[in-house]
């Protein structure tokens, strides 16, 4: 759900809290709107100190994937390409 705030933020220029920013993303990007599903269940499951249904390692290919599409977005637009500035 971090990641959603990131794209978010990267795609709007503003701020939004997790669960706004996830069901944006949601709407912006159907392919992964059933994982950003299954992280919105996980979190209340996790407060609840209930146990996860299903098995949220199977997620691994698609969350790294969406991590590596929000970071590349967000190098793009941040015009740094990702160079860090050691001055």
């Amino acid at each position: 759900m971090t990641m959603c705030r990131a794209l978010h933020l990267a795609r709007t220029g503003r701020t939004a809290s997790k669960l706004e920013a996830a069901a944006w993303a949601g709407r912006e990007l159907p392919d992964v709107a059933p994982m950003i599903r299954n992280a919105i269940v996980w979190r209340r499951q996790t407060a609840l100190g209930e146990p996860l249904w299903g098995d949220p390692a199977r997620t691994l290919p698609a969350v790294l994937g969406f991590v590596e599409l929000v970071t590349s977005e967000a190098l793009e637009r941040d015009g740094s390409g990702g160079e860090v500035d050691e001055g």
